[in-house]
């Protein structure tokens, strides 16, 4: 069933109401221009939210993406557990954007959060919870914290954080006051908020990549004018990602003279005009101070100097738009008869007044010109203001005709890729990148290889995998291998077997693996990677010394393919490129033959254990016997280099004792592996499995 809601090229469609939701809570929006790489992270945290997935939906608005937007959002509503939609919105905008997505959905309560943002698990539960305690509450946001996709520079000061949309409110719980608003990416209204003081304003907000803003404090001002509540919830926490681009000074300069001109903005539409003067007065007094006393700040080096730059800005773009052009206008436009008649006034006074008649007739004459002056002005400020809408226009007949175009090339390339597909026996070369450099490890599969897969394994496991969703998980094995340091232990078909096997334990509700021998921690990254969504929870268990590259005969404890040592600090930082949390993954740091280690394992138990450490009989015969009482029924035990000539007992170990152990079955082997399934689990005491060292 496709989910997705196509508008018209307006936005138009019809508005969904909250009758038609049934037992829908909550609606979350997320509103994404050609940013798919960071919203696949922002839609995977969604779907792994705490809150049943009947009480929520996700409506992704896509605001003219370029990328492959589309094609990640149909990735997601596949998975018929979540409530996703897609929408297109071709009015370019933030604020139309979410406007579209607020008629498009259904929920009693609207969420926002950007498109690299990721959410707290427990992000919507905690939203829903803080409405049903606060019933006067219109407005619900939290803290935002930063994801450093690289290295914070050191003149990256806290102060900067704010530019950042990074937020932190503290930990106490918090009633909003007047001159506060809740942060975009991390904020939750009543859906009653819309229907009674409207929209998002169109005018104000981000447009592409124009980082334009002021929209939700628009919003926020409206609501406490009705004299309705808003409240920071520390429980409502969102994780927002923080791009190597946005780290440089140069970002910094551009958003703060575009938040400069956004505040002007907004504070023209807050005031106006016509504001009583004595209000007029106090708010320039206190924007004027607030100016001097951020250059005395920023002069003494206790405020970073882009501060200084976008008051200034705000300062001089507020007084040229709000006393400049539409002060004249409206004095002499919209009263313009006052000044023409003081004109011909001082005309005909310094015909009749002889003393000072030169005096009179220099006034008015000077008025005179100046009044036309300010009139050949304004109405060259009306001829560019037209010029720019018919260009902006002729722009948007272009950009229209440029996606007819690329609908017709997406056609064309659909069609070529199919006979490139069919013609060619090999799918895929799956890793180009790391391919000459471990050649003794197979990186290439065709298609027989991937049929032999399919009908030898899925039957074994109880799935239902075609070649085509096999050769995408080998794609992106491959991938992580080259985005990670170090290297995969193997063939491809080796943890692509290991793979299939996690997700056959699907039935479970939540997956633990232990992997003895984790090397660069590549391979249980990609089982944790490729079986998201699948489990409630997904935790890794490794075993590794970490002292290096250790193998029969190495020298040095560096990998000799990639010069790369295996250690702790490697593996933490592949876990990060992986997003994988630390509340994901457990480190023991020892020897598997160690007494400490075997405690600490001991404390789960485990879907999936993988013996890949010391491969001599001696060291798997060890391993075997002091963890395989972890593995809980119907779950599975993996021997890496199983008929590997160079470790032969390994292989007679296999056949001579654990393959005739009636609580255990021998499900088959592929590429150096052996697997099989626990009949029934081990309760083998401490002393019972010394035995066997």
């Amino acid at each position: 069933m496709d989910k997705s809601r196509r508008l018209s090229p307006t936005g138009g469609g019809k508005e969904k109401t909250a009758s038609d939701s049934g037992n829908l809570q909550i609606s979350v929006i997320v509103c994404t221009y050609s940013n798919a790489l960071l919203l696949r992270h922002t839609l995977d945290s969604l779907v792994k939210q705490t809150l049943p997935p009947q009480e929520y939906e996700i409506v992704v608005v896509d605001n003219n993406s370029t990328d492959n937007t589309r094609e990640v959002v149909r990735e997601f509503e596949e998975r018929a557990s979540h409530q996703i939609h897609y929408v297109l919105e071709t009015t370019q905008g933030l604020s139309a954007a979410r406007n579209t997505g607020i008629k498009q959905s259904g929920g009693p309560i609207i969420s926002f959060i950007d498109d690299d943002a990721e959410a707290d698990p427990g992000w919507l539960a905690a939203v829903v919870e803080a409405f049903n305690q606060h019933p006067d509450a219109w407005g619900v946001g939290g803290n935002t914290f930063a994801i450093w996709d690289a290295e914070r520079p050191a003149w990256l000061k806290d102060d900067f954080l704010p530019d950042l949309s990074i937020q932190n409110r503290g930990a106490e719980k918090l009633k909003l006051p007047m001159q506060q608003h809740l942060l975009g990416t991390n904020s939750s209204f009543r859906r009653e908020v819309f229907a009674k003081i409207g929209y998002f304003p169109t005018d104000l907000g981000r447009v592409g990549k124009r980082l334009l803003a002021g929209e939700e404090a628009e919003l926020c001002r409206r609501i406490h004018l009705q004299g309705k509540s808003m409240y920071h919830i520390p429980k409502v926490v969102v994780y927002h990602h923080v791009t190597p681009e946005r780290m440089t000074r140069s970002y910094l300069r551009k958003r703060s003279y575009l938040s400069g001109l956004s505040r002007s903005f907004y504070v023209s539409r807050t005031y106006g005009i016509n504001s009583a003067r004595t209000e007029s007065r106090e708010r320039w007094l206190i924007l004027a101070a607030k100016f001097l006393s951020d250059a005395i700040k920023c002069l003494t080096f206790k405020r970073p100097k882009h501060t200084l730059f976008r008051y200034w800005t705000w300062f001089l773009l507020e007084l040229g738009y709000t006393r400049g052009l539409r002060q004249v206008r409206q004095t002499f436009v919209g009263i313009g008869c006052i000044p023409l008649l003081v004109i011909i006034g001082l005309y005909i006074a310094g015909a009749f007044i002889e003393p000072a008649r030169w005096y009179l007739v220099g006034v008015a004459s000077a008025l005179l010109l100046l009044g036309a002056g300010l009139l050949v002005l304004l109405y060259a400020r009306f001829i560019l203001l037209r010029f720019i809408s018919k260009q902006r226009n002729q722009v948007s007949d272009i950009n229209k005709q440029v996606s007819d175009i690329n609908k017709q090339v997406s056609v064309v390339n659909s069609a070529l890729n199919k006979e490139i597909s069919d013609s060619k026996d090999t799918l895929a070369k799956m890793n180009i990148g790391n391919f000459i450099f471990f050649q003794i490890f197979n990186r290439q599969l065709t298609n027989k290889d991937l049929k032999r897969f399919v009908e030898e394994w899925t039957p074994k496991l109880g799935l239902k995998v075609d070649t085509r969703t096999l050769a995408y998980f080998a794609h992106r094995i491959c991938l992580a291998e080259d985005t990670c340091i170090g290297r995969l232990a193997g063939h491809i078909e080796t943890m692509l077997l290991r793979v299939l096997v996690a997700r056959s334990l699907r039935h479970e509700p939540n997956l633990e693996v232990l992997e003895i021998g984790t090397l660069f921690g590549i391979g249980v990254a990609m089982i944790h990677e490729t079986c998201r969504g699948l489990f409630n929870n997904i935790h890794l268990t490794v075993i590794d010394p970490f002292t290096g590259h250790i193998g029969r005969h190495d020298k040095t404890s560096l990998d000799p393919l990639t010069k790369a040592p295996a250690t702790r600090e490697i593996f933490v930082h592949n876990m990060q490129r992986m997003s994988i949390p630390k509340s994901d993954y457990t480190i023991i740091e020892k020897l598997s033959t160690e007494d400490m280690a075997i405690e600490q394992a001991s404390k789960r138990r485990y879907n999936l254990l993988i013996i890949d450490g010391d491969h001599s009989e001696f060291g798997v015969k060890h391993d075997f016997y002091n963890y395989r009482h972890l593995v809980k029924r119907g779950g599975y035990i993996i021997f890496d280099d199983y008929g590997n000539p160079n470790w032969p007992g390994l292989t007679h170990f296999v056949d001579k004792d654990v393959a005739v152990m009636p609580e255990l079955e021998f499900v088959g082997t592929d590429v150096n592996s052996a697997v099989f399934r626990v009949i029934t689990p081990q309760n083998l005491t401490r002393r019972g499995r010394k035995q066997h060292k």
